[in-house]
């Protein structure tokens, strides 16, 4: 096994530590939010640290009952208490998906939903 290969580990664990930090608000790197940083972690290194919350995810939260906010930060606080931990990284991909295919923005399919029974916006939107 030659050094770098050896050392791919280290170097991963370095990243994902740097990339924990800018979410806990410790430090700063331009151009990268707290969206952003979510999803390095979630997707390149599966440590949930938060629930992205995209145009996508936030319209189908309040439709869904799920949150009254409008801010993607409140949106993500509300979300990461209603939504266990270990699903906080593909549950953004679910919702993303969903609103895509089923949901949408000016004419939701209801009628093909398999969540229209428990969600308080079916055929009203």
């Amino acid at each position: 096994m030659n050094a770098s290969t050896s050392s791919r580990p280290t170097f991963f664990a370095n990243i994902a530590g740097r990339w924990t930090s800018l979410t806990s608000g410790k430090k700063k790197l331009g151009g990268v939010a707290r969206k952003t940083a979510n999803v390095v972690l979630g997707n390149a290194f599966g440590i949930a640290s938060g629930v992205v919350v995209d145009t996508h995810v936030g319209r189908l939260s309040q439709r869904l009952g799920l949150t009254d906010e409008k801010a993607p930060e409140k949106i993500e606080k509300d979300l990461s208490d209603v939504v266990p931990k270990k699903y906080w990284v593909m549950f953004p991909h679910w919702m993303i998906f969903h609103g895509r295919q089923i949901c949408k923005a000016r004419k939701p399919d209801c009628g093909n939903c398999v969540l229209a029974d428990i969600c308080p916006s079916a055929f009203k939107v």
